[in-house]
């Protein structure tokens, strides 16, 4: 039986000393990303967000005509967007974030408004990457993508270490779940 990847903490710490009863596909208990990853979205937003905030003062300059009321309500909303996707949003999103991994498939559970559960088979994963850009690298993250036939997914903000585990162990389990069948 292959060892789980984390500990039962949520720091995403590895511990290899798990008996086969607590690395059962029923008991293996979600987990969450790193608190890190909160920046990583809230930086994403502020780039977005600012853009937003932006378009009032543009169109200021460019189109004057237009009414004083109509550019402070613009701004204030732009605001309180920028406010809500900064503060809340990401929070909420780290919060609802969850994968498990599992000796037969792989269990990834997200969104905020919407909530979805999706559930890959390790017997169709085909490959898996892991990636980093230039803020995640600051951070110590990694983004694991998971490919099947049909489409690929997505764990983001993992801690790097975490990311590399966790890709070798669905490569092993993907090998040995192919070979079963």
């Amino acid at each position: 039986m292959i060892s789980e990847i984390h500990s039962g903490s949520q720091t995403g710490s590895y511990s290899g000393s798990h008996t086969d009863s607590q690395t059962s596909s029923h008991s293996a208990s979600f987990k969450k990303l790193p608190p890190r990853a909160i920046r990583i979205w809230q930086i994403s937003s502020l780039f977005t967000s600012l853009l937003l905030v932006a378009i009032p003062v543009v169109l200021w300059f460019v189109i004057s005509a237009i009414a004083l009321w109509i550019l402070i309500l613009a701004a204030v909303l732009a605001v309180l967007l920028l406010l809500f996707r900064l503060i809340w949003l990401p929070y909420a999103i780290w919060k609802r974030w969850r994968y498990r991994i599992s000796d037969t498939d792989i269990h990834l559970r997200r969104g905020v408004f919407v909530s979805r559960e999706t559930v890959i088979p390790l017997s169709r994963v085909q490959h898996v990457d892991t990636s980093q850009g230039p803020f995640l690298r600051h951070f110590g993250l990694s983004e694991l993508s998971i490919s099947t036939a049909a489409t690929t997914h997505n764990i983001p903000n993992l801690d790097t270490v975490i990311a590399e585990r966790i890709r070798s162990t669905i490569s092993i389990r993907a090998q040995l779940a192919e070979d079963d069948v």
